[in-house]
């Protein structure tokens, strides 16, 4: 790759909401001089996801 653009900083963006990471880093060795990126997403922004279950145990 010879630069880092934004559809590289979209994936990480995405990673990083799809996981418990808070930070990415892009890195790229392609480019005449290397070039990273550090790219923070805190876990406070993110929605906390609750799952309701139903019991296994009932009556009928």
């Amino acid at each position: 790759v010879r630069t880092l653009d934004r559809s590289h900083e979209a994936q990480i963006m995405n990673y990083l909401r799809a996981t418990e990471l808070e930070v990415g880093l892009l890195l790229n060795f392609g480019a005449s001089d290397p070039q990273f990126k550090r790219i923070v997403f805190e876990n406070s922004r993110k929605k906390i996801r609750v799952h309701s279950r139903s019991s296994a145990v009932g009556g009928s």
